[in-house]
């Protein structure tokens, strides 16, 4: 599909970060159209590596999120302590 110019640009002006989510599931078909597109995204590794989960039950992403907080607090700290730069991959 072609995108004109001016449609593009209006889109990246106007797209926004959402941090304020709805406590609403979101359908399987947009969860299937998201992945999807992941196929037209650049990878900074084989796309055959790449493992996309979608946790749908609150407490278990609550939970996921603490654990990828607390990982990378503790990579900071060990490549800080070893004077490594710490470049962390999200």
């Amino acid at each position: 599909t072609n995108i004109d110019s001016d449609s593009f640009i209006n889109f990246l002006a106007n797209r926004r970060s959402i941090r304020n989510f709805k406590d609403k599931e979101v359908p399987k078909e947009i969860l299937q159209r998201i992945i999807d597109a992941t196929s037209f995204a650049p990878y900074g590794v084989s796309p055959k590596n790449l493992m996309i989960t979608i946790v749908q039950n609150k407490e278990i992403l609550e939970k996921a999120l603490l654990l990828i907080v607390n990982t990378d607090l503790i990579l900071y700290q060990f490549h800080r302590f070893n004077s490594i730069p710490f470049r962390p991959v999200i």
